[in-house]
């Protein structure tokens, strides 16, 4: 893999560590102040992340539209932590993490400055996390998770955990509200480093997995050009009256065959909204069996 420019590495690093102590500040600051925090918690947040895409380079292209009716449970596949700020950027929501999130340098700082619920597998801190996704859905906010519960190579997509999904009837404290409740599943592929294909060999530019470290993993990003990230938002699937194991593999089938297409560069059929009609002849796995057909 070429060493990239030292140069642009040095720069990106430095613009963004000067970004993260002003925004993050700033998103301090509106906690603090409740007015300020009812209007723009939300929109701090996204223009960091959205800052921080630009800084390195990440071009996003998005399939589809976001489901807008709220709450919604975004659940994604997880390849790397840039995933956070390319969804970040277009997903106005806190993110629900592992734990060991909140002990990240910096990172975690940043994490917990977006409220980032951080999910604890002991059996007291159960309460306090309900209380706490009760509570960002009843400001608004809307969730994100990684259901795969750690992030792989980007190839293909690990068994989504359906004990993760029980998240979405803890989120919400009354029985209407988990009627509304509805889960979209999310796709998110990398495949083009400065417009040209990353192949399997390069995957490792974007994907941030294994025992690979933080900070080199991202000095060596911010050496090289610019990535692009296809995000598609697929077709909602409502939570009420589907039991966790069953939603879980309904958002991992579709997740998996989106990025499936994505990899084998087909186009991903996204979500158009309610009013969109249904195409037969098109669709995931129809697209991908012609193209393994030929």
């Amino acid at each position: 893999m070429p060493a990239g420019s030292y140069i642009l590495g040095s720069i990106r690093l430095v613009i963004f560590f000067i970004m993260a102590v002003f925004v993050g500040g700033a998103q301090a600051v509106v906690l603090a102040i409740p007015p300020l925090r009812k209007n723009y918690e939300e929109h701090i947040p996204m223009l960091f992340h959205s800052l921080a895409c630009k800084i390195f380079g990440i071009e996003i292209e998005i399939t589809g539209i976001r489901h807008d009716q709220h709450p919604v449970l975004f659940v994604a596949n997880h390849s790397s932590y840039i995933d956070i700020p390319v969804l970040g950027s277009i997903v106005p929501g806190c993110f629900i993490a592992k734990a060991e999130v909140a002990d990240w340098p910096m990172f975690g700082t940043l994490a917990r400055l977006q409220r980032t619920i951080f999910v604890h597998r002991r059996r007291e801190d159960v309460d306090n996390q309900r209380a706490s996704m009760i509570d960002r859905v009843g400001d608004g906010l809307d969730l994100i998770l990684f259901p795969e519960g750690t992030s792989s190579d980007g190839i293909g997509v690990l068994p989504f955990k359906s004990s993760l999904f029980s998240i979405a009837s803890m989120a919400l404290g009354s029985a209407e509200q988990r009627k509304q409740l509805t889960v979209q599943p999310v796709a998110i592929a990398c495949n083009h480093l400065d417009g040209l294909p990353l192949g399997r060999d390069m995957r490792h530019v974007y994907s941030w997995y294994g025992d690979m470290d933080l900070f080199p993993h991202l000095w060596r990003l911010g050496r090289l050009g610019h990535t692009t990230v296809t995000v598609a938002f697929l077709d909602p699937i409502p939570a009420s009256g589907t039991n966790r194991k069953r939603l879980a593999q309904q958002a991992e089938d579709a997740v998996r065959e989106a990025v499936d297409l994505m990899n084998a560069g087909l186009p991903v059929p996204g979500y158009q909204g309610p009013d969109a009609a249904p195409d037969p002849a098109s669709g995931p796995t129809s697209e991908l069996a012609t193209a393994k057909a030929a």
